[in-house]
């Protein structure tokens, strides 16, 4: 029919803010489903925030190998 599929797991696709939000949401929740001290989504949401993404957002601005070793968030 001369019409071109979308690759939709190309690493270039352009999601939606709510995709993502939704992607978050259902990584949490199958990560921590045998979690007993994480009994609702809000907890699971929190505890991955905590302990997961927070560490990881601190922008990094070093220069050299070294300094990256050396930076400390």
């Amino acid at each position: 029919m001369g019409i071109e599929l979308e690759d939709i797991h190309s690493p270039s696709k352009v999601i939606l803010q709510r995709q993502f939000f939704e992607a978050i949401v259902r990584a949490c929740y199958v990560k921590y489903a045998n979690d007993a001290e994480l009994p609702t989504l809000a907890a699971k949401l929190v505890h991955m925030f905590k302990t997961k993404m927070n560490p990881l957002s601190c922008k990094n601005k070093s220069k050299s190998s070294e300094d990256e070793v050396r930076y400390v968030c």
